[in-house]
């Protein structure tokens, strides 16, 4: 095979290389073509398969294309955490540029069924994007996007030239530019002159946390639906600036599988999902399998995979009017390895994902009336669906916390949802929702698929078995009161006025007058990241530990447990830095500080009682590493990065020493094995514990604490009937799936009054499980300040023998070891960054961790004993 010429510096680097691939052998189609649009070789001086390419090349070669070709033109639609650049190359014909946003305005009519009855659909191009490694690490999607794009923007074959004028295309090459970059810089670095094959090779080993995700570690292909990430709000804001018709999403999964597209699992659809798309997801697969035989390649459909979660990638467009694929390519994890179908080249793997590129075009191109006639249907009938629903509409209140209430609002806003305040008070559900705390979700409305996959609490199903969670109530992840509104129970008067864009709530300091004190509530979202900026400021804070009520210039005023007074005497030479401080808090915390001008309580303790006790600055370490769940290590960096401008330490379980310890009075462990602690650092953890060190253990943590003796624990078991039972042969990955907690939501009654759960306002959490970790109950009630009741499932699929399991068992333990505590939590409270409700708990234990303490005599949990 003829490589293509190279500049000389890179014929110098790179002089003894395995043989590269022809153009032809991933474009057949080899026609005419633009001489003057560079070609990826061309312009990066290698051929396509030699080299894993990063982001900033991506982004050099797109603009070279726009600048060379007038049917390629860039929007740009965010920004990674790494400060990469997000983008679409809007690709069609030199005349649908020119009256571009004349035909993105009229196929935005489809979605209007206002408007949308008057379009002519077989006069209108179909929109299509194309979208490649959202993982990472699964780079063939990213490398064959060059190629995609170069053959659409120089070649005037007849079919490329149709194509062109009956689409336009969006053609998105890297979804995760800082997990590519990572994975490419590894592959890059360690491939040798004849790439080795070996599994066991370096360069098909990467360390942890590996590429497939995003700066934080997150999944970018489960955010689509709580919209966490800039990456993720960006995407879904272009999907909604065009509204696409077919959405494809290419991955890549074990070197020893084939090449995977949908339709998948039938009986798996999302129950949002209209029949008409797994129809035309069917006719759109013969195009697949067409290209596909015409290269000789091996391929699947219709197992393995499902469209059930609306957060990810494949799902999402087909609650929102259009289809979406998604392919699975057997990967490569470098330049070649060996697989049971001999050695697998990266070249092959871009090969394959370019020609699902084409045949989705092709697909798209004949059934561009139906996809289109589809998307009208889809949005036209949405009021129609909500009348067979049964379903007027949700509601949902915000007066326990303001700040999660806009979260929700902004998330509800980011996905187009309508949202209407309240004009009349509505009672649902045994709750009064009142105008100016609670909002109105109307069902009719054209989105109303989507509002009912963000409201919906769901634990029956067509199929038991998931690809991933099979609940994600996003209110209940809020922990925000809602109420589904039965149809005609919804009174006219009760919609107010339609919701734009909401105001982050606004705090205030109130009180008025000379300040002896000030005191907030710990019940706000954001009370914690105010105690971080106060202690960041050096001022003296104190909690409270019984509620307490207080005379103030507005009157009386009464606080809960996990109050923050701020005593202004002790600290008064810095009265005006901490008024400061106080002023930007509530402005920028959304919280109500309330100044206080006298240390007399009118009922419960005075403010120089012991009953405040003074708490001191978190330092926090995150132990992230080999052995460690890189997801919820990462959910819960960036919570407090991101979120409360907590900078924790990440710390790589090899390094745990008594010196490093000594640096920190929090230690936190997400889900993991941790096999990398070594025997002195589990001893320097017991011995820093008993120091007075603050141990967080969530997910199979507990089970390395209970293993390593660092805390006493017992685990309950779930039955398994399956050994009484003769199961046939073929059944048995069916039988044994169906035991696992794939991630259901379930009820944690907590104890409001523990240090753990204060700023709570009603006795039960709502907790995403997606383990098997069971913990008995404590010797002592004090232990366990949040339990599962009998029946704690809210939403999901769960076994009985899982569901007898969890019933009874605790959700959190503590266990006190010398002057130290170690806090155990079998679920994630921060689950994909999108559990507000469990952010709470997670920041109890580090704010408050002095406060649980052993019960002290004469029963003040958390208050010093009297002395006579």
């Amino acid at each position: 095979m003829v490589r293509l010429t190279r500049p000389v510096l890179a014929v110098l680097m790179t002089a003894s290389v395995l043989q590269a691939e022809p153009l032809s052998y991933f474009l057949p189609q080899d026609g005419p073509r633009d001489a003057g649009v560079p070609s990826p070789a061309e312009f990066l001086g290698w051929n396509t398969g030699d080299w894993h390419v990063r982001a900033a090349e991506t982004l050099a070669y797109f603009r070279a294309l726009e600048r060379a070709s007038p049917r390629v033109k860039l929007e740009y639609y965010a920004r990674s955490h790494e400060g990469k650049p997000l983008f679409h190359a809007v690709i069609t014909s030199p005349e649908n540029h020119a009256r571009l946003e004349d035909i993105r305005a009229e196929h935005l009519k489809l979605a209007d069924p206002a408007q949308s009855a008057a379009l002519d659909t077989g006069a209108m191009p179909a929109v299509v994007v194309l979208s490649y490694s959202i993982h990472g690490n699964e780079p063939s999607g990213a490398n064959a996007a060059l190629l995609v794009a170069w053959q659409l923007a120089s070649s005037n074959d007849p079919e490329t030239l149709a194509t062109l004028a009956d689409t336009v295309i969006l053609l998105d090459p890297a979804q995760n530019p800082d997990g590519l970059d990572r994975f490419a810089s590894w592959a890059n670095a360690h491939r040798s002159t004849r790439p080795s094959a070996d599994p066991a090779d370096r360069e098909h080993n990467e360390p942890w946390p590996r590429g497939r995700t995003n700066h934080y570690w997150f999944d970018l292909n489960r955010d689509l639906l709580p919209l966490v990430h800039p990456e993720s709000r960006g995407r879904v804001a272009q999907i909604r600036r065009w509204m696409p018709n077919v959405l494809t999403d290419h991955h890549e999964m074990d070197a020893d599988r084939t090449f995977f597209f949908q339709p998948g699992i039938p009986t798996r659809e999302n129950p949002s999902s209209p029949e008409v798309v797994l129809e035309l997801t069917g006719l759109i697969a013969a195009a697949h399998a067409e290209a596909l035989d015409r290269i000789g390649s091996l391929y699947y459909s219709r197992e393995g995979f499902d469209d059930f979660f609306p957060g990810k990638s494949s799902t999402y467009p087909d609650i929102n009017g259009g289809v979406g694929i998604l392919f699975e390519q057997a990967s490569s994890r470098g330049h070649a390895q060996r697989s049971e179908h001999g050695t697998l080249e990266f070249a092959f793997t871009i090969r394959n994902q370019v020609t699902a590129s084409f045949s989705t075009l092709r697909a798209a191109r004949t059934l561009r009336t139906r996809l289109l006639d589809h998307q009208r249907e889809f949005f036209g009938s949405a009021a129609a669906a909500s009348v067979r629903a049964g379903i007027a509409g949700w509601v949902f209140d915000g007066s326990e916390d303001p700040a999660r209430a806009w979260h929700l609002l902004e998330m509800l806003r980011l996905q187009g949802i309508e949202v209407r305040s309240l004009a009349a008070a509505i009672a649902v559900g045994g709750r009064s929702y009142e105008p100016g705390s609670a909002w109105l979700v109307p069902a009719a409305q054209p989105r109303f698929r989507l509002a009912n996959e963000i409201f919906t609490q769901r634990a029956e199903f067509k199929d038991n078995l998931f690809y991933d969670v099979s609940a994600w109530t996003v209110p209940l992840a809020y922990n925000l009161p809602f109420a589904q509104i039965a149809a005609g129970a919804l009174p006219a008067a009760a919609a107010g006025a339609a919701v734009g864009e909401p105001f982050f709530p606004a705090g205030r300091v109130s009180g008025g007058g000379y300040a002896y004190a000030y005191v907030f509530e710990w019940s706000g979202f954001y009370a914690p990241r105010a105690l971080a900026r106060l202690h960041r400021a050096g001022v003296l804070t104190k909690i409270a530990t019984r509620a307490f009520e207080v005379e103030t210039d507005e009157g009386r005023r009464a606080f809960g447990p996990g109050a923050v007074l701020v005593p202004i005497g002790p600290q008064e030479e810095r009265r005006g830095a901490i008024e400061d401080a106080v002023a930007s808090i509530a402005r920028e915390d959304a919280i109500t500080v309330v100044a206080v001008g006298t240390g007399r309580a009118v009922a419960g303790p005075d403010l120089g009682s012991p009953s405040f006790t003074t708490v001191t600055p978190a330092t926090v370490a995150i132990l992230t590493g080999e052995g460690v769940n890189a997801l919820e290590a990462g959910a819960a960096w960036h919570l407090l990065d991101t979120r409360f401008g907590i900078t924790p330490t990440l710390l790589e379980p090899a390094r745990v020493s008594a010196a490093v310890l000594a640096r920190h009075n929090v230690v936190v462990m997400t889900d993991g094995t941790y096999a990398g602690i070594s025997a002195a650092g589990v001893t320097a953890l017991k011995e820093w514990l008993r120091a007075g060190g603050t141990l967080v253990a969530l997910g199979r943590a507990v089970e390395f604490v209970s293993k390593e003796e660092i805390a006493r624990v017992e685990f309950a078991r779930a039955a398994d009937d399956s050994a009484r039972e003769r199961i046939a042969f073929a059944d048995g990955p069916r039988a044994e799936s169906l035991k696992l907690i794939r991630g259901s939501i379930f009820a944690a009654q907590i104890d409001t009054t523990h240090p753990l759960f204060y700023g709570h306002a009603r006795d039960t959490l709502p907790m995403m499980k997606t383990n098997r970790i069971f913990m008995k109950p404590a010797s002592s009630p004090f232990l366990d300040p949040a339990v599962y009741p009998a029946t704690p499932l809210l939403g999901g699929y769960i076994s009985k023998e899982n569901l007898a399991a969890i019933a009874g068992s605790s959700a959190v333990q503590v266990a006190n070891t010398g002057a130290g505590r170690v806090i155990l939590a079998s679920e994630d409270p921060n689950f994909r960054g999108m559990w507000l409700g469990g952010s709470k708990f997670f920041l109890n234990t580090i704010f408050l961790r002095e406060l649980v303490k052993p019960m002290a005599p004469g029963g003040n949990f958390g208050s010093e004993s009297e002395e006579d």
